[in-house]
């Protein structure tokens, strides 16, 4: 949430080779319809699965294939027991943490978060933002541990974008061998 991977994925899928992909992305093509909108429109579980079966649909694409893939996930989408196996029987599991501070700095006035809109639709003021945040990331740490490379993406992130890609490029090329 707010960690840059929709900024981050393409660039360390160009540094590595591979081709980029973004289940939200994929979700909104498949729908028609903007995240926002399927949330407000459907519910949360109902855009939960709608990403099950994206990332399964995805999956089985690469799967088919062989090519190599960075798929970036909305940060909620590795909550689902079914998407971690997804994620882990096919390939390796990288987190982006950010500091709440950095985190509610990037988010700020955003109205594409459903989870940080109040009741009618538009952002909340930064001390309910701060709040919903933490909340958020308390709930989301102890499974964001589990991954297989953690890094973390706080600071000017425009600065530091190529860098963090090329670091990431390296520690997955390292746990590969």
């Amino acid at each position: 949430m707010g960690s840059g991977k929709s900024r981050l994925g393409p660039i360390l899928a160009n540094v590595l080779g591979f081709s980029y992909a973004d289940l939200d992305g994929e979700i909104e093509a498949r729908a028609d319809q903007k995240i926002a909108a399927l949330f407000r429109d459907e519910g949360e579980a109902a855009f939960r699965q709608r990403e099950r079966e994206a990332l399964r649909s995805m999956v089985e694409r690469v799967m088919g294939t062989g090519e190599s893939v960075v798929i970036s996930l909305g940060g909620g989408a590795i909550l689902q027991p079914d998407v971690r196996f997804m994620i882990r029987a096919t390939g390796t599991w990288v987190t982006l943490t950010v500091s709440l501070d950095d985190a509610v700095t990037r988010l700020r006035n955003r109205t594409d978060r459903p989870l940080l809109l109040g009741p009618t639709g538009r952002p909340l003021p930064e001390p309910a933002l701060r709040e919903r945040i933490a909340r958020l990331m308390a709930e989301r740490e102890p499974i964001y541990a589990e991954a297989d490379l953690v890094v973390a993406t706080d600071g000017p992130l425009g600065r530091t974008i190529d860098t963090l890609a090329r670091q990431l490029a390296a520690l997955w090329r390292t746990r590969r061998r």
